[in-house]
C-alpha cells in the first residue's frame, strides 16, 4: 500500500512502545501482555489509516503540468509522467473534456483536464499551444494522423470558445457539413 505511511506509523508506534514499557500493571504478566498486543495493534492500525490518509489526499491535491517544446509533463503528487505530443497517439473525450496521451514508445498515458469544472477551461493560448505541439511534425496527408488532427481541430475551437469568439466561429463536425444538392 504505502511505504511511507507504513514506516511513519511503525516509529509512532516503537515510540509508544518506549513509554508503555515505563508503566507497570498491578497484574499479571500474561494480562499486560495481552493488553500491551492489543492496545499496540489498535494504535498502530488507526496511526496506519490516518497517514495512508493524509497520503493518498495529498497525491490527488496536488497537480500540475507545462508544456515545454512538445513535451507535456504532469506532476501528479510524487510522480512526474512526460510524452512528447508530437509523437504521442491523441485522443480527446468529448464527455469529460480530458485529453488522452499515450506515448507509442513506453505506453506512458497522461489525462489532462481541459475543461475540468465546468467553466473553467484552460485559457486560449495554452489550448493554442497543445494543439501546435500535438500537430508539430505530423502530415495532414497521413490517414494515420487524421485522429490527431481531429483532436488539433477540437483544441483550437475550444481555444476560440475560451477567448469569447462563442460556437459561431467552430468548425462544424463532418457530419455536420452542409451536402452538396441540399
Amino acid at each position: 500500500m504505502g511505504l511511507i505511511p507504513l514506516l511513519v506509523a511503525a516509529f509512532l508506534v516503537y515510540l509508544a512502545a518506549i513509554t508503555w514499557t515505563n508503566l507497570r500493571w498491578d497484574g499479571s504478566w500474561w494480562l499486560d501482555l495481552i493488553a500491551g498486543v492489543f492496545i499496540y495493534g489498535v494504535l498502530f492500525l488507526a496511526i496506519y489509516i490516518l497517514c495512508l490518509g493524509a497520503h493518498y489526499a495529498f497525491a490527488f491535491v496536488t497537480y500540475s503540468g507545462w508544456l515545454r517544446g512538445t513535451t507535456l509533463t504532469l506532476l501528479i503528487a510524487y510522480r512526474k509522467k512526460q510524452v512528447d505530443l508530437s509523437l504521442a497517439t491523441v485522443r480527446y473525450d468529448d464527455r469529460s473534456s480530458v485529453l488522452i496521451a499515450t506515448d507509442r514508445r513506453s505506453g506512458t498515458e497522461l489525462a489532462l483536464a481541459v475543461d475540468a469544472l465546468g467553466d473553467a477551461m484552460l485559457p486560449p493560448a495554452q489550448l493554442t499551444a497543445l494543439a501546435d505541439a500535438i500537430s508539430a511534425g505530423r502530415s495532414a496527408e497521413d490517414e494515420s494522423q487524421h485522429a490527431a488532427f481531429a483532436v488539433v481541430r477540437r483544441l483550437r475551437t475550444l481555444a476560440g470558445v475560451a477567448s469569447g469568439a462563442g460556437p459561431a466561429l467552430a468548425t462544424p463536425r463532418p457530419d455536420e457539413r452542409p451536402r452538396v444538392g441540399d
